[in-house]
């Protein structure tokens, strides 16, 4: 439960940052 929380936590930033560069360019 703990790991499924970590990975969905760094598929959230992931997401963002993929937002920004597709935002700058």
């Amino acid at each position: 439960i703990n790991k499924m929380r970590t990975v969905n936590k760094l598929a959230k930033e992931l997401n963002m940052e993929v937002v920004n560069c597709q935002n700058v360019n």
